[in-house]
């Protein structure tokens, strides 16, 4: 049996090295379709983990207290509470179990000018926790202060992108410089470190000016947008359940608020990537059922030209096991080839883009043996038909085919 398959790979190998470019032709459906579920499936998980390290870098042990919602009708929800400045100082107060810093945020987008230059921008009013509970880090100056929010002072800290847009330069040292937000100036007193990345990436456009400032000055006295807490280390589920305790009384409803851990945050970027992944894979899945047509198209022509070959084989004693295994080792090596080559393309396609997108180049193990095992089937599958129409030739008949 083992000398049978031998023989069978070494003739497969012979018959498409007899017709290269018809074998490539057919190969061609396998290629492509191994091709795009390696590409798709590694640069899905490439992107997937560039974002699970960007939010476990710039938020560990956080967790997000944000305005719930309830459902009022089917695909129909309504916010059922908003976060005041009220529970901010409450939760500041209260010093719960598992709680290291209470921070707060409120977003939105004025008009800035500099100079001659007015761009709108996002602007955040934040408290003085704010950056080192999200870890943000200024390279130039400071950050807002405790006094500033007190104070309500008219101070403000930029992200390198809104620096460049405003000064024509994201290494321009801003502080000391007046800027105009909305109506009023601004002193700048600080410059954010760059973060560069897929989520932390759109920190770089922020103007930062103390919460209270932006209440009185820009955005009215209008909700929070997030509470954030920093938990102790291993702590989490602690202060996520005083925090979760402690609202409900505060705000008399279990519904009015939601809260977000970081580990909740990354299964759901694991889940949303991971459906997504899988669709996308299954979608360019069905190429390899087109090349698995086009591979069985041509193993019919294949036994029908060598059909003089198969009677003189069964003649000479063949039994149609071995006609039958000679042609689906054909088919097999066929797509297994397509797979090989496949992969290879798959994988210098993830590479690229991981270099254009600057996250990880992750190729699976799991994921290219699926591919080839997925490749080979195809090829087995498709060339059983073909097989058997050899396998079952009269070698009599076959011997007068001309």
């Amino acid at each position: 049996m083992i000398f049978t398959l031998v023989e069978a790979v070494r003739m497969a190998f012979s018959s498409l090295l007899a017709n290269k470019m018809r074998s490539f032709l057919t190969m061609l459906g396998v290629i492509i379709g191994v091709m795009s579920v390696v590409a798709l499936v590694s640069i899905g998980h490439g992107a997937t983990r560039a974002v699970t390290d960007e939010i476990s870098g710039f938020a560990a042990n956080v967790i997000f207290v944000g305005p719930g919602y309830r459902q009022v009708a089917p695909g129909i929800w309504q916010r059922a509470g908003e976060l005041q400045l009220s529970h901010l100082e409450a939760l500041q107060a209260a010093r719960l179990p598992g709680v290291l810093q209470v921070a707060a945020d409120m977003q939105g987008t004025a008009s800035i000018r500099a100079g001659n230059r007015t761009t709108p921008l996002p602007v955040m009013g934040a408290t003085a926790e704010w950056a080192q509970v999200m870890n943000w880090r200024v390279d130039r100056g400071r950050f807002i202060s405790q006094e500033d929010v007190v104070e309500a002072r008219p101070v403000a800290v930029m992200g390198p992108q809104a620096i460049e847009q405003l000064f024509g330069d994201p290494d321009f040292d801003p502080v000391g410089q007046v800027v105009t937000i909305g109506t009023d100036q601004f002193t700048v007193v600080g410059r954010m470190a760059p973060k560069d990345g897929m989520v932390t990436g759109g920190f770089d456009r922020l103007v930062v000016i103390p919460l209270t400032t932006a209440r009185a000055r820009v955005m009215g006295h209008r909700p929070l947008t997030e509470i954030i807490v920093a938990a102790a280390t291993d702590q989490t589920q602690l202060a996520e359940g005083s925090l979760r305790n402690y609202l409900t009384q505060l705000m008399n409803d279990p519904e009015a608020f939601r809260l977000e851990s970081q580990q909740q945050i990354l299964d759901m970027v694991g889940q949303v990537t991971g459906i997504l992944t899988i669709l996308l894979a299954g979608i360019t899945g069905i190429s390899l059922l087109v090349g698995g047509i086009g591979i069985m198209n041509i193993m019919l022509v294949s036994v029908t030209e060598r059909t003089r070959e198969i009677g003189i084989r069964k003649a000479l004693g063949a039994k149609n096991s071995y006609v039958l295994t000679q042609f689906v080792v054909e088919s097999v090596t066929l797509s297994g080839l397509g797979g090989l080559l496949g992969i290879g393309l798959g994988a210098l396609v993830t590479w690229a883009v991981a270099q254009v997108g600057d996250w990880p180049f992750v190729i699976e193990g799991s994921t290219v043996a699926l591919a080839f095992s997925f490749a080979a089937a195809v090829g087995l599958f498709f060339g059983i038909w073909p097989a058997r129409r050899a396998a079952q030739l009269d070698p009599i008949e076959a011997l007068r085919y001309e």
